[in-house]
Formats: structure tokens, C-alpha cells, sequence
């Protein structure tokens, strides 16, 4: 006689204990979330700081999304005002300025040559605005971008931050 298995169980487990069933199906979440997400002790910056990643881009905590990120331009500060979050702890290294390279030669590039091939400008004007916007962009995009480096940290590696 063959055996009969309960529902959602099968030859295959995955990580939930179920076999192809989604996470939300077993019973587990499929994102777990801090609870200062759940219910938040300030509710003035709800609107806020509701996603991790609107919470980065604002320069805010990856936790608590109340407490500033930087001290100055770049210096992440010791700890969070707020929530208490080491976040000097953690480095985000070059990660956000090899992000902004990518990214900026990915649009840049093609727009010089767009440029080139339709206007054909003298080369005094490519010389003068594409660095100056790339300067520009980078000096507006560095912080967003280490910051957003820092909370994707934080979202995936927690203890890392004591």
C-alpha cells in the first residue's frame, strides 16, 4: 500500500520544509522584516520610511529610517541617533563609486556619441560638458548610492552591525 503524504510535502524539501510551494503557502515569510518595521515608534516619518530602500536613498538608518545616516558628505556617523545601529561598523568600501562608474558610463557614453553623430560639435564642447556633468551627477548620486550600499548591507548581513 502506498503511503500517503500530507499536502504541500513531497519528495523535493526546500528551505520552508514544503516541497514547490511558495514560502507565504508554508506558513513562512518569504522577507523577513525587523519588527521596528512592523510597528514603528514614531509614526511622523511612517510615510517615510516605510521601504528599506526609500529609507536609504533619503540618507536615513537601514533600521529605523528616523536617524541620520552621514555626518558630512561621506562619514557615516558612529550610531544611529534613534535606534542605536553601529553603523561606523560597516564599510561600504569603493561598492558605491564602481556602481556610479557602470551606470554613468552606461548613459554617458552613448549620449556623447549621440551627440557627436547628430550635431558634430567642436571637440572643446565635449571636452567641457561631459566631464562637468558626470562631476555633477557623481557629487549628486555618491551619497544615495553609498547610503542605498549600506542598507543592502544591512538587509542581508544584520549581525554584522553588533
Amino acid at each position: 500500500m502506498a503511503s500517503r503524504r500530507q499536502p504541500g510535502t513531497g519528495t523535493s524539501w526546500t528551505w520552508c520544509g514544503c516541497s514547490s510551494s511558495s514560502p507565504s503557502i508554508c506558513g513562512a515569510r518569504a522577507f523577513p522584516r525587523n519588527k521596528l518595521d512592523e510597528k514603528r515608534p514614531d509614526a511622523g516619518l511612517a510615510a517615510l520610511s516605510r521601504h528599506w530602500i526609500v529609507r536609504s536613498l533619503a540618507c536615513r538608518c537601514p533600521r529605523c529610517g528616523i536617524g541620520a545616516l552621514f555626518e558630512g558628505y561621506l562619514k557615516p556617523v558612529a550610531a544611529c541617533s534613534h535606534c542605536g545601529l553601529e553603523i561606523a561598523r560597516n564599510d561600504s568600501g569603493d561598492g558605491p563609486a564602481v556602481f556610479l562608474i557602470f551606470i554613468l558610463g552606461f548613459l554617458v557614453v552613448p549620449a556623447a556619441l549621440i551627440v557627436e553623430f547628430t550635431w558634430s560639435p567642436p571637440i572643446w564642447v565635449h571636452v567641457v560638458v561631459w566631464p562637468l556633468l558626470v562631476g555633477g551627477l557623481i557629487a549628486l548620486l555618491l551619497r544615495p548610492s553609498k547610503s542605498l550600499v549600506i542598507a543592502i548591507q544591512y538587509r542581508n548581513r544584520p549581525a554584522d552591525f553588533g
